[in-house]
């Protein structure tokens, strides 16, 4: 993966580095994913050959990136700590899923440590994440707004697509400003304007929803079921699991796992958790790329997969290459000009 960076002195202490920095990224897989601070996992959903230009800008407590990928992601994990994190899905292709909500020009909002689990179609994708302090004092400074508790249920869905469209337009202005002219972060005087800015864009957003509904015990049940039965069958990578071990072992129904996936993931969990061994086994071999002590069927093997030549048909319809291929002839990423 190639990275550009342009880095000048910051001040402050924030839950990600300090530094002032822009980076640009071109991935060929799903786990080249990687922003300062985020712990993410990426399954790829549909089938191609992954790619993702990315560009990332970030001052000390606050941070803005876009993702423009070309297939359909499922992306698990969290933020950096004591963040507020603004998600905006632009140019989709399909509708989302974000927590079990469906969504298309939402904006999505979770506290940064709290797990996301999310389907993301291609579309280009913008994230601000800022220091929850920071827009705390802000509300109560601008807006006499006491805030620190408004996301108390850690995320919600803008249900307001006006708004959600506004607030993604005034974010995206400040992002290609400050990815376009980069010598602007090298002054102080412009990075609190920058800092201001971005605080001012999302405050409509919080005083819409500064005492949101919960969501349904539905919702969470179903999406805590959905990520009890992917842990399980992660942490069981070595066995050739069935769909009825995973029942067994979470003590539910088979109709009950089945709504879970459905309603969180819009699929069934006997496709979903084969793509997720599917995704396993590349990165297993792209880890091993270049080596001469690897096999495919070693690789596999562990993953679950006992028919070689099934596995490779499922595997090139996937990903558009054969597993051999990906182990040993695979290209270097190229970056994003």
């Amino acid at each position: 993966m190639h990275h550009q960076h342009l880095a000048v002195a910051g001040h402050g202490v924030a839950p990600i580095p300090p530094a002032i920095q822009i980076q640009e990224h071109f991935a060929t897989d799903t786990n080249a994913q990687a922003f300062d601070g985020w712990h993410m996992d990426y399954t790829q959903l549909s089938p191609g050959q992954y790619r993702c230009a990315s560009r990332e800008v970030r001052l000390s407590g606050l941070q803005i990136f876009s993702e423009c990928g070309n297939a359909t992601t499922h992306q698990c994990g969290t933020s950096w700590p004591n963040s507020y994190v603004f998600g905006m899905g632009q140019s989709m292709r399909d509708e989302g899923i974000f927590n079990g909500r469906k969504y298309r020009g939402n904006i999505t909002v979770f506290r940064g440590e709290s797990s996301l689990d999310a389907v993301t179609p291609p579309m280009t994708l913008l994230v601000m994440a800022i220091d929850r302090d920071k827009l705390n004092q802000y509300l109560w400074e601008a807006e006499g707004i006491e805030s620190s508790d408004w996301l108390r249920k850690n995320w919600l869905l803008v249900e307001n697509l006006d708004l959600s469209a506004r607030a993604a337009q005034k974010v995206r202005t400040l992002f290609e400003a400050c990815s376009n002219n980069p010598t602007v972060l090298g002054f102080a005087q412009s990075r609190a304007a920058i800092e201001q800015a971005a605080l001012e864009a999302v405050t409509p957003v919080v005083l819409e929803h500064i005492d949101p509904p919960p969501p349904s015990f539905a919702e969470q049940s179903r999406i805590q079921l959905m990520r009890r039965a992917r842990e399980f069958v992660l942490e069981h990578v070595d066995e050739p699991l069935q769909i009825m071990d995973v029942c067994r072992a979470l003590r539910v129904s088979r109709r009950a796992l089945q709504y879970a996936f459905q309603d969180t993931l819009q699929m069934n969990p006997v496709a979903y958790l084969k793509l997720l061994r599917l995704n396993g086994a590349r990165r297993d071999l792209l880890a091993a790329a270049g080596t001469d002590s690897t096999q495919v069927q070693d690789v596999i093997a562990r993953w679950g997969f006992w028919h070689f030549s099934r596995f490779s048909a499922e595997y090139k319809q996937m990903f558009q290459e054969l597993p051999s291929e990906t182990l040993h002839g695979r290209k270097p990423a190229r970056s994003v000009q």
